[in-house]
């Protein structure tokens, strides 16, 4: 383990564990859980929780590891109480405007697509209703801001399709 901590020291000649100097730091100044992994043929990493949970899901590892909560270690040498990690909340990634609005499309009852596409400094939002019923489409269509509705015909029986648009600007163009 010591040989794996230090083999970055050849490299870096300002300090001494720069890798682990590193991940202290993280463990320090932040909420993320830090871990040394032992793995069974020796081998050892400074890794954060989430790289380890994502690398056992897509089955990475192939060998049993020990796993030791840096956090856990920093926070008794210090004596400092709420040092210690987010253990529940270390994965929560802010959700970007534009996926948390296809994932509410993609969750309404009677939709039947969803389309997005760039337009200049803004992504459009097509979702498309559709119904059998012409006094549903027109109640649709009234609240709406924007959309579009049209009607088809199958064997002698109309089927009308709502789209709804929605622009949600681009976090960097």
């Amino acid at each position: 383990v010591k040989e794996q901590l230090d083999y970055y020291n050849k490299i870096d000649k300002v300090s001494k564990c720069s890798l682990l100097d590193f991940f202290l730091v993280v463990a320090l100044t932040s909420k993320i859980p830090v871990k040394l992994v032992v793995f069974e043929s020796g081998q050892a990493e400074l890794v954060r929780q989430i790289d380890l949970d994502l690398a056992n899901t897509i089955d990475s590892i192939p060998e049993d590891f020990i796993s030791i909560d840096i956090n856990k270690i920093v926070s008794k040498m210090l004596n400092k109480q709420g040092a210690s990690a987010d253990y529940l909340g270390y994965s929560d990634i802010p959700i970007s405007p534009i996926v948390k609005e296809i994932e509410k499309s993609l969750s309404a009852n009677d939709i039947q697509s969803v389309t997005v596409r760039v337009q200049g400094k803004d992504y459009v939002i097509d979702e498309e209703f559709l119904t059998n019923n012409k006094k549903k489409a027109q109640e649709i269509m009234r609240v709406l801001d924007f959309g579009r509705l049209t009607e088809s015909k199958s064997a002698g029986k109309s089927n009308y399709y709502i789209i709804k648009q929605k622009k949600i600007k681009r976090e960097s163009p």
